[in-house]
């Protein structure tokens, strides 16, 4: 085996080891799927600068210590994929929307079908299978609203 395929092996398994897949979960029946040719914004800390609207979320499951970087380079290929202009941490989203808490504070989310809406617990399932404790890191995909600077109405 030549060395730069053993490289390329080598490298697979150790970024294949340290970053999940990220699932995509459409909450909104209306949203269609489509690829985008833009990553992502990653918002973490702030709400995004434009008004968006909450499609799905992305889920990915990594070390409980995970750090942005690496938590970006798990969510961001999914959102990409599906067509999010933007990601939202989960806590970030329920802070900047109307997306509403049971009484117990248990995050809720909102899921369209069709015409009509309902209100549902954001699934808390998290697997534990390895022997680092493990977190399931939660970003909501929005779209931008039509009218806003990044995407306009169009005419």
């Amino acid at each position: 085996m030549n060395t730069s395929r053993l490289v390329a092996l080598l490298s697979f398994a150790v970024v294949g080891g340290c970053v999940s897949q990220g699932r995509f979960v459409r909450t909104d029946d209306a949203f269609h799927e489509k690829p985008s040719s833009r990553d992502p914004g990653v918002f973490a800390d702030h709400k995004p600068p434009q008004p968006y609207r909450a499609v799905g979320v992305v889920e990915v499951t990594l070390e409980a210590d995970a750090n942005s970087d690496t938590i970006g380079a798990a969510i961001i290929p999914t959102g990409r994929r599906v067509g999010c202009d933007v990601l939202v941490e989960w806590g970030m989203h329920q802070k900047v929307s109307t997306a509403p808490r049971a009484p117990d504070g248990t995050p809720m989310v909102r899921v369209h079908d069709g015409d009509s809406e309902r209100v549902q617990p954001v699934n808390q399932s998290v697997e534990r299978a390895q022997s680092r404790p493990q977190r399931t890191y939660r970003y909501a995909c929005g779209i931008f609203v039509a009218g806003s600077m990044t995407n306009p109405v169009p005419s």
